[in-house]
């Protein structure tokens, strides 16, 4: 999912103004519409229903490497459970009552002062494709 500080200005104003200059109210436009897959045309829709607003934690430079290091070799999210625990998940793990569970995957247990932005009150499991270029 595509957080909104991702978008550039200009996609911005084309999704808030409908100015995709290609719809002109028809259903064939549309077709050719860049946001109708994604049902962002103003016209047939309420807007960027799917845009993330939360906030971003913010990772050192150092981590970011880390993360990156993690990616390649197979690790997708991080998680910290209620007692302070980190662990690295291979797929995206589900909460439980008091840890983060996977059950298709592999997990790793690391040093708890790796990560500290990672806590337990997150709502969702750390993906690490979300910070770092998965590209090469």
């Amino acid at each position: 999912m595509k957080q909104l500080k991702d978008y550039t200005l200009g996609e911005v104003q084309d999704i808030c103004n409908g100015r995709n200059r290609v719809c002109k109210n028809g259903d064939d436009e549309c077709l050719f519409c860049k946001y109708h897959k994604n049902r962002y045309c103003k016209v047939h829709s309420n807007g960027p229903s799917d845009w993330d607003l939360k906030e971003r934690k913010n990772f050192s430079n150092d981590q970011l490497v880390v993360m990156k290091e993690l990616y390649k070799s197979g690790i997708r999210y991080i998680v910290r459970d209620e007692k302070g625990s980190v662990y690295l998940h291979t797929n995206k793990p589900g909460r439980a009552e008091n840890i983060w569970v996977e059950y298709d995957g592999k997990f790793f247990r690391i040093p708890t002062s790796m990560f500290p932005q990672i806590v337990w009150d997150d709502e969702e499991p750390v993906c690490i494709a979300d910070y770092v270029n998965t590209d090469s």
